[in-house]
């Protein structure tokens, strides 16, 4: 489960970014208090703003829709004012529009929006929630108005946060103080360095900390996970030390690890927002922690000018999630770069795909697959295009010269470009087919053997669908005596291979490693979790299960991105013909929905659930395969007698193994997780012994 996300400020920036771009002051330094009232829901604040307007007739500024605007004094003095739909617009009188002015606004809001403490599927990371204060804890986005945010070049901020005794708050910036005061506690927060509004999040917390140099790492946890401070202070600090040495000093004054009440996983400027369940599951620190650190040189410290796309997410992605498995080993980098081309080809084609410079934040399984996995890949695709040493001294030159600024993903281009021998006008075109360009190729691999001046020669083309991209393609050919390779420019419809070896060939194969993006085909991707996701429709069925099968359909449906379908009960007639795929959820009751089941998955028995792979102890199962007319399938099976609790603790986890066909549980707790490996593939060639 990778919950791993950028500043979440960005998935809700509609919320505070208005369809003309408002006119920017050039500077602002926020004075602001604010005082939770947790039962009521509510919040009561007053910031003090030294504005420079360098000109302005008026300023505009962001609050809640529903705030409720008390006082608003221009130097002192009632100023004129409107307040509506969340816009509060200040007129500045003729003598205040130079210099620096001082706005006063007195106000409160309300913030009540229902979260979900166990989410059924993870694909849109903010829920639609952009605030909510209770009694579980406080959460508040930038876009949720719970201060009044104005647009402008240069932004500061000392915060003070008076709550409930013992609620402890946290925002960006350096710490100054927490401490009582007339029984209730008041936190103190400095935010020099520029971000781009602030979140807060306020809970009973715990805290513990620790240096890495000059900057402090630092936990905010609840009672109930304050044991797990000291794996994420360790953590945190072999992280920030990582890439340090890679891409220069840490940019913040602080890195906090902070507890949510909802699983949540956001990545704030110096700050990460992690939900309770979250936190506690053991691969969160080497996964999303590291994620989010990486966050904040890349979209929280350089950031990220969205008119030309999000390119954060895919560089975090790769310096974090992906670079990971390849210091792990060759293979896990291998299998990681595989899985991220199913998850295109399984989520984001079907009219779901786009441009990445289109891509602003992850909401829906194919933004993920696109703004994080095909960005993911177009670093990946650079790094070996310009080399390891190019690429971080280009990495390390961005974070030193355009920290705290707007950078797209040309200047980030021009940054390779100036640090190797790659041609300004090969990475442009670089840039157009694979950032400004929907899509991705479509490859195959034709290719002929014979004996050649006392060795073999392989021979054959390279071939791409439709309008074509500028590629450069390993081809290999391997046999007992070893491996020959080379590299096949492709800049056409196709291109021709010659590959000499001196032993006999078994199998030629273009791209086996997985280094180039492209579509893989049908016969490439095996049948998984994603399969069904990424449908456009599923046909559930409900047959014999333990536990409320009705509402284990609805666990399992929401967590596909299905919730509402129609589900079908396994004694109805069989269809003569069912065009989408089929899933299973129980064991069937009819003899023809039964046959359909066994076509499918033929090693497993439906009424003890022993086969293939499945675990002795296992009590719920869920496969995915296809039945022998290519229909794909899906079945969530349990053992008759187990605990409903059980099966329903496992169907609410199945949305989380995406890239896995088989997955086995015992009590809610994963025993299997499976992918079956394709044997065909367009890019691959076996000879026969004829040739």
């Amino acid at each position: 489960m990778r919950i791993i996300l950028l500043l979440l400020l960005l998935v809700l920036l509609p919320l505070f970014v208005s369809a003309p771009a408002r006119a920017e002051a050039l500077s602002v330094v926020h004075d602001l208090a604010v005082e939770l009232h947790p039962r009521r829901s509510q919040l009561t604040g007053r910031d003090v703003l030294r504005v420079e307007p360098g000109g302005l007739s008026f300023l505009s500024l962001h609050l809640a829709d529903n705030a409720k605007v008390e006082e608003v004094l221009l130097d002192g003095r009632a100023a004129e004012w409107s307040f509506r739909k969340g816009d509060l617009r200040v007129t500045l009188p003729g003598h205040l529009r130079r210099g620096v002015v001082r706005l006063e606004v007195a106000y409160r809001a309300r913030f009540d929006q229902e979260v979900e403490t166990r989410p059924l599927s993870m694909d849109n990371p903010g829920f639609g929630v952009a605030g909510t204060i209770g009694p579980e804890g406080s959460f508040l986005l930038a876009g949720s108005g719970w201060y009044p945010r104005l647009e402008a070049a240069s932004a500061s901020y000392d915060v003070a946060v008076t709550a409930p005794e013992g609620v402890v708050a946290v925002t960006a910036g350096a710490m100054r103080s927490i401490r009582a005061e007339d029984g209730r506690t008041v936190s103190r927060w400095e935010v020099k360095r520029p971000v781009r509004g602030l979140a807060l999040a306020a809970g009973r917390y715990e805290r513990r900390e620790t240096k890495v140099g000059d900057t402090v790492v630092s936990t905010y946890l609840t009672t109930q996970n304050a044991h797990l401070a000291e794996r994420y202070l360790e953590a945190s600090q072999r992280h920030i030390r990582f890439y340090q040495k890679r891409l220069g000093p840490y940019p913040f004054p602080k890195f906090a690890v902070v507890e949510n009440f909802f699983p949540t996983g956001y990545g704030f400027p110096s700050f990460t927002l992690l939900g309770g369940r979250v936190l506690a599951l053991p691969f969160i620190p080497e996964t999303s922690l590291k994620h989010e650190i990486a966050h904040c040189w890349w979209g929280n410290g350089v950031l990220v000018d969205y008119e030309s796309g999000n390119w954060s997410e895919g560089l975090a992605t790769y310096l974090a999630d992906y670079l990971r498995r390849e210091l792990e080993s060759e293979e896990a980098a291998r299998e990681y770069r595989l899985t991220t081309l199913r998850d295109y080809a399984q989520l984001a084609t079907g009219g779901r795909d786009f441009p990445l410079s289109r891509f602003g934040a992850r909401f829906s399984p194919a933004t993920r697959a696109v703004g994080y996995g095909k960005a993911m890949f177009v670093f990946h695709m650079i790094r070996r295009r310009v080399g390891d040493e190019a690429f971080w001294r280009a990495l390390r030159n961005v974070a030193s010269e355009r920290m705290f600024k707007e950078t797209s993903w040309d200047d980030l281009r021009a940054a390779f470009v100036a640090a190797s021998d790659w041609p300004a006008r090969e990475s442009g075109a670089f840039l157009r087919q694979w950032v400004e360009r929907a899509g991705a190729p479509k490859l195959s691999l034709r290719a002929t053997r014979g004996r050649d001046h006392g060795g073999w020669l392989v021979s054959g083309e390279l071939r791409q669908e439709g309008r074509p991209y500028s590629l450069r393609i390993p081809v290999a050919a391997t046999g007992e005596g070893g491996k020959a390779s080379t590299v096949v420019s492709l800049d056409n419809a196709s291109a021709p291979v010659r590959l000499r070896t001196r032993d006999r060939p078994e199998l030629a194969a273009a791209d086996p490693e997985a280094h180039v993006f492209r579509l893989l085909a049908p016969s490439e991707i095996p049948s998984t979790v994603n399969s069904l996701k990424g449908a456009d429709e599923v046909r559930p069925v409900l047959g014999e299960i333990s536990g409320n099968g009705g509402r284990l359909a609805a666990i399992l449906l929401a967590g596909l991105g299905k919730r509402g379908t129609r589900v079908a009960q396994t004694d109805e007639a069989l269809p003569d013909k069912i065009a989408e795929p089929l899933l299973f959820i129980g064991r069937p009751s009819g003899a023809a929905w039964t046959e359909r089941l066994r076509e499918a998955f033929p090693d497993v028995d439906p009424d003890t659930l022993a086969g293939a792979d499945v675990p002795g102890g296992a009590d719920t199962i869920f496969l995915v395969g296809e039945t022998g007319d290519g229909r794909l399938t899906g079945w969530l099976a349990a053992k008759p007698g187990v605990s409903a609790e059980s099966v329903e603790e496992a169907t609410r986890k199945i949305t989380h193994y995406g890239k896995y066909g088989r997955l086995a549980f015992k009590a809610g707790q994963n025993l299997l997780k499976r992918v079956p490996e394709p044997e065909v593939s367009p890019m691959l060639v076996r000879f026969g012994e004829e040739s």
